[in-house]
C-alpha cells in the first residue's frame, strides 16, 4: 500500500509539472494602454488611438491582427508576430462622424492572434472599446460694432461695443474676460457674465475697459477671451481680438486754445477764451493749468476744470491775463499743464499776439529861427520802425527828408529845418511800420506863422494806418507853444481847439489896443510924451 501510495504521489506531481509547461508555454495578449493623439477631436475629423499591446505568455504570438470601423466600414491592419514578454505599440486611426458634433463616441478595437501549441492552440481575440469626446467646432464669431476706430490716452477708460453670435451649437453660461496678456482691462470687474445664447442667435454686449497707463503710442488690437460650456458640458473657451484702438499720447488727443476776445494790448488786462477739445473717442475730466510768465499773469485763477468732456466735443471757460506794461508788442507763450482723471500729463504751449498802439505826438518848434525843427515823440506802447519823414511847404520851394529808423517807446527825434525858410502852411509826411511790420503812413500840416514863436493849426490830411488807431498829437517842448490835438479819421478832422480860439482871440485884442493907442493917443504936436 505504502508503495502505491508513493506511485500516485509522483504520477500527481508529474501531472502538475507538464501543466505548469503547458501553461507557461502559451501566448496571451493584452492592451496595456491607449492614447487619443488629438487633444481637441470634433467632427468629421479624423485621428488615431496610440495602443500598447503586451504579451504576457512566453509563446509567440502569431498573426497579430487589429480589426476596427472606419467611416462605416470594418477594417483590419496586420500587426505580426509579437513574442512572449515583449509588446508592440501600433496607430489605430478613426473617423469621427459629421453629425456626432458635441457627443461621445465609442470607438472599438478588436486584436485577433494565433496560438499555434497547446491545448488552447489557435484563435484568440482581446479587445479595448474607449470613448471620445467631440467637440463643437467653435460656433462663436465676435464683430466690434464701433463705427470708428477707438482712440484714447494711455491709462484712459474706452469703451467697446461688441455683437457675438452663436454660429451652431449649445453655448451656455458665457463669460467675457480680457485676455491673460492683454494691456487692457475690464473696469470693476475679472468676467462679464452675459448668459446663454441659442443656435443660429446674436447679443449685443459692451465692454467697459482700461488701457495700461504704460502702453506706447501706437494701434492695437485688444484681446478678450469668451468661455461658454457645450452640450457636454465641458468648458470651453477662445481668444478674440476686437477693436482696434489707437493709443495717443494726450497732446494729440487733446487741443489747447487760447485766443483773445476783443484783442490783447501791452499793459493791459485782456480776456481770453481758453477752448479744450476732445478728438478721442471717450469722455474725460481734464485739469488745465496756466503758469504765469514775466510777460503774462492769470488774474484771479490759474488752474480751470473741464468735467466731462465729451468725445469729438469742446468745452470753452473764460481767462482773464494781465500783460506786463513794460513788455513790448509780439508773439508770447503761455504754459498750459493738461492733467487727466487718469493721472496723465501734457504739456501745451499756448501762442499769444500782443499787440501795441502806435501813436506820435508831432510839434513844430521855431522859437529859434536857426534851429526851428519839427520834434516826433513815440508815446504810445509800441516801438517804430523804419520812420522816415518828409517836410515840404504848400509851395514846393524845397522839401526836408530825414530817416531816423526806430524810435522806441517815450523816445523822440528831430527833423531840422534850420536850413529852410519857415512860412505858411508845411505838408508833414511820415512813414513807419509798427511791431508786427504792419506799415502806416501819417500826413499832417502845420502853419509855421508869421513870426517867431507862432504856430497855427495843423490838420491831418489822408492819414492812413494799416490797422492799428494811430494818433497825431503835439505837446509844447521848448516853449514854442502849442499845437491842437488831432486824430486821424481818413480824410477828416475832429475840428478846431478851444485853445487855439482864444489866442487868436487875444492877438486880435492885442493888436487892437495897440492900434487904438497909436491913432487915438498920440500927443499933439509941442506936447510932451
Amino acid at each position: 500500500m505504502a508503495f502505491g501510495k508513493n506511485i500516485f504521489s509522483i504520477f500527481a506531481f508529474l501531472l502538475l509539472l507538464g501543466a505548469a509547461a503547458f501553461a507557461a508555454s502559451s501566448a496571451v495578449l493584452q492592451i496595456t494602454n491607449y492614447d487619443v493623439t488629438a487633444v481637441e477631436v470634433y467632427a468629421g475629423s479624423l485621428g488615431y488611438a496610440s495602443l500598447t499591446i503586451k504579451n504576457t505568455g512566453t509563446s509567440t504570438a502569431t498573426s497579430v491582427n487589429a480589426y476596427y470601423y472606419l467611416e462605416g466600414s470594418s477594417q483590419y491592419m496586420y500587426i505580426g508576430d509579437i513574442v512572449g514578454g515583449t509588446e508592440a505599440i501600433v496607430s489605430i486611426p478613426y473617423k469621427i462622424p459629421e453629425g456626432a458634433s458635441g457627443s461621445i463616441q465609442l470607438q472599438k478595437i478588436d486584436i485577433n492572434y494565433l496560438q499555434e501549441s497547446g491545448d488552447n492552440a489557435g484563435y484568440k481575440k482581446t479587445s479595448l472599446t474607449f470613448p471620445i469626446s467631440v467637440l463643437e467646432l467653435n460656433p462663436i464669431s465676435v464683430e466690434t460694432l464701433s463705427d470708428s476706430q477707438i482712440s484714447v490716452a494711455p491709462g484712459e477708460k474706452l469703451t467697446v461695443d461688441l455683437q457675438i453670435t452663436n454660429n451652431g451649437g449649445n453655448m451656455n453660461n458665457i463669460a467675457i474676460s480680457a485676455a491673460n496678456d492683454s494691456q487692457f482691462f475690464l473696469v470693476g470687474m475679472s468676467e462679464k457674465f452675459i448668459g446663454s445664447l441659442d443656435s443660429g442667435k446674436t447679443l449685443n454686449t459692451t465692454l467697459s475697459l482700461v488701457s495700461s497707463p504704460s502702453l506706447d503710442e501706437g494701434i492695437y488690437n485688444i484681446p478678450i477671451t469668451i468661455t461658454y460650456k457645450n452640450s457636454l458640458k465641458q468648458k470651453s473657451q477662445s481668444t478674440f481680438y476686437v477693436g482696434p484702438a489707437s493709443i495717443l499720447s494726450a497732446t494729440k488727443q487733446y487741443r489747447v486754445q487760447l485766443t483773445p476776445v476783443d484783442g490783447a494790448e501791452v499793459g493791459s488786462e485782456a480776456e481770453f477764451n481758453l477752448v479744450v477739445s476732445n478728438y478721442g473717442t471717450e469722455a474725460s475730466s481734464l485739469t488745465l493749468t496756466l503758469e504765469k510768465t514775466d510777460v503774462l499773469t492769470p488774474i484771479g485763477i490759474n488752474t480751470f476744470y473741464f468735467d466731462d468732456l465729451g468725445a469729438g466735443k469742446k468745452q470753452t471757460q473764460k481767462v482773464i491775463l494781465g500783460i506786463a506794461p513794460d513788455a513790448s508788442s509780439g508773439y508770447y507763450i503761455m504754459p498750459i499743464t493738461l492733467s487727466s482723471e487718469s493721472g496723465n500729463m501734457a504739456e501745451f504751449d499756448a501762442g499769444i499776439t500782443v499787440e501795441g498802439t502806435p501813436q506820435l505826438m508831432v510839434y513844430l518848434d521855431n522859437s529859434v529861427a536857426s534851429d526851428a525843427r519839427i520834434q516826433l515823440s513815440n508815446t504810445g506802447n509800441s516801438d517804430l520802425r523804419g520812420v522816415y519823414v518828409t517836410v515840404s511847404p504848400q509851395s514846393k520851394q524845397w522839401t526836408a527828408q530825414s530817416f531816423i529808423g526806430t524810435l522806441n517807446v517815450d523816445d523822440f527825434d528831430y527833423v531840422s529845418l534850420s536850413s529852410y525858410p519857415l512860412s505858411g502852411t508845411l505838408n508833414v509826411e511820415i512813414e513807419y511800420k509798427d511791431s508786427n511790420n504792419r506799415n502806416h503812413k501819417e500826413i499832417l500840416t502845420l502853419d509855421a506863422g508869421a513870426t517867431q514863436g507862432s504856430f497855427g493849426a495843423s490838420s491831418a490830411k489822408n492819414s492812413t494806418s494799416a490797422s492799428l488807431p494811430s494818433q497825431v498829437n503835439t505837446n509844447p517842448r521848448g516853449g514854442g507853444g502849442v499845437l491842437p490835438f488831432m486824430r486821424s479819421t481818413g480824410t477828416t478832422t475832429d475840428g478846431i481847439n478851444p485853445l487855439l480860439i482864444v489866442g487868436a482871440l487875444a492877438i486880435v485884442a492885442i493888436a487892437a489896443y495897440l492900434l487904438y493907442k497909436y491913432k487915438f493917443k498920440k500927443p499933439k504936436h509941442g506936447e510932451k510924451k
